[in-house]
Order: C-alpha cells, then structure tokens, then sequence
C-alpha cells in the first residue's frame, strides 16, 4: 500500500466488505443513510408501538390487520 500513497492514490477499504472502492463506497453510504433515517424517526419518538397505533389512523386498518 505504501506505493499507492506515494503516487497519491487512495482505495477506500472495509474488511467487511469485498469489492471496489466505489462499491465499499456505495455501501457505506447507504448503511449511513439508513441509520440516520432511523435515529431521525427515533428522536422523534417513533417506536413500534406508535407505528402500530399509527398505521391505521392513515390506512383505515384495525390494529389487529396491522398486525396480521
């Protein structure tokens, strides 16, 4: 790797992923996203509980058919 540096190029890695750059790259991005997305409904007090009792205020479904 050191003769990567030297000329100036740089891979993106993981070792938990195999592929090219732009694909490790591609997968981080979306990971981040969905954690983001998550941790937005989070704070805003989302929980399965609010998403049962909310789904069929919008759907006109019983709780139980949400659940089904």
């Amino acid at each position: 790797m050191k003769g990567l540096q030297k000329i100036g190029s740089y891979q993106k890695g993981d070792e938990r992923l195999l592929g090219d750059s732009e694909f490790v790259e591609n997968v981080l991005a979306q990971a981040e996203e969905s954690l983001e997305r998550k941790y937005h409904l989070k704070a805003k007090g989302f929980d399965f509980e609010k998403v049962v009792d909310r789904v069929p205020e919008l759907t006109g479904l019983e709780p139980p058919e949400v659940l089904a």
